[in-house]
C-alpha cells in the first residue's frame, strides 16, 4: 500500500503499487465501511496524493512516475468515479519521475 485519504463522505481511498514500481501494477481502492474494498482506478504505477474538493464530488489523483495528475467526478452517494480527465502533466524536467 502506498498513499491514502478519507473523503468527506467517510470512505477511505488507498493506493497500492508493486514493490518494483512496475508500470500498470498499481490500483486505487475505495473502502466503504461495511463493504468489501473496490478497485476504483487500475493500471496505475505509483498512485499518490488522492485528494478531494470540500464537497467530495471531485477527486484528484497523481501517478508519480508518469508525471500525471487526473481529475475525476465522484458520485457522492456511491463513490463511483466518472469522467476521468487530465488535470496536470509534468515534463521530466519539471518534476520527479522515476520511469
Amino acid at each position: 500500500m502506498n498513499d491514502a485519504v478519507a473523503d468527506p463522505h467517510g470512505r477511505f481511498w488507498a493506493g497500492s503499487m508493486t514493490y518494483a514500481g512496475v508500470p500498470g501494477g498499481g490500483t486505487l481502492y475505495r473502502l466503504t465501511p461495511g463493504a468489501e474494498p473496490v478497485p476504483a482506478v487500475t493500471g496505475l504505477t505509483i498512485p499518490n496524493g488522492p485528494a478531494f474538493d470540500a464537497t467530495g464530488t471531485t477527486m484528484y489523483l497523481a501517478d508519480t512516475p508518469r508525471g500525471e495528475i487526473d481529475r475525476f467526478t465522484v458520485d457522492p452517494a456511491t463513490g463511483d468515479l466518472h469522467g476521468r480527465e487530465p488535470f496536470l502533466r509534468l515534463a521530466p524536467a519539471d518534476g520527479a519521475r522515476t520511469a
